[in-house]
């Protein structure tokens, strides 16, 4: 299969890379070039996207990258639209317009965090900009790409001091300190996601012959693809 990954600079994207690379023929671009296994595409730019996928023809697209940091979005809410709704959008035109499935990743910041725990049942209501700016994209992806999967990630953990800027590395940093005592909220709930596995679970998902399909305010539904 040749997979096109976009925005995969980061540590999610490079669990992907890791794991498809071993079965599958893959063109990666990010912003931040930081591994040689990587090309520039600014996906926020449709005529420079357009030209990585269109010359690569891949028979999938993934669109991994985002901007993941909630006080950076609610302070820069025009970057947070371009970099979480807009480059979906492009993500999905060009998914439609080459015929082929989207793989698009989402986040359970979708929700409002009334409930302890939330199913695919559960109608999102987002509160931040980062939840709406990833919600819009569920959007267009549901809406506009016949064939797709969303998968909404959940704390991610797995990229080593270079890449892992989430909780697990900040606790890390603090005990590299010699802390005895360790600083963390108190009033979230999450399940640390090592992503190596969701990266091996998204492949086994992508090569089996369905698509998951979540329409909005209706049930999970499952799509067998052609």
């Amino acid at each position: 299969m040749r997979v096109y990954l976009a925005g995969v600079g980061g540590m999610l994207g490079e669990a992907i890379h890791k794991v498809l690379a071993e079965k599958h023929e893959l063109s990666c671009s990010d912003i931040d070039v930081n591994e040689p296994w990587l090309q520039r595409c600014d996906f926020r730019n449709f005529a420079e996207y357009e030209k990585k996928v269109s010359a690569f023809e891949p028979s999938i697209l993934m669109h991994i990258g985002a901007l993941t940091d909630l006080e950076y979005c609610e302070t820069n809410p025009d970057d947070a639209y371009q970099t979480n709704t807009l480059s979906v959008e492009h993500a999905a035109t060009l998914a439609q317009a080459h015929g082929i499935p989207l793989v698009y990743i989402s986040t359970a910041g979708i929700f409002d965090g009334e409930k302890d725990l939330y199913d695919d049942w559960d109608q999102p209501k987002p509160l931040s900009v980062y939840g709406r700016a990833k919600y819009m994209g569920e959007l267009a992806v549901q809406t506009r790409v016949p064939r797709h999967y969303i998968f909404r990630a959940g704390w991610m953990m797995g990229g080593g001091p270079k890449k892992d800027k989430k909780f697990i590395n900040k606790l890390m940093k603090q005990l590299a300190k010699g802390v005895t005592e360790l600083n963390v909220v108190n009033d979230k709930l999450g399940t640390p996601t090592y992503t190596v596995d969701f990266a091996r679970n998204l492949a086994a998902m992508i090569e089996t012959p369905y698509y998951v399909c979540v329409q909005p305010s209706t049930r999970l539904t499952v799509a067998g693809g052609r």
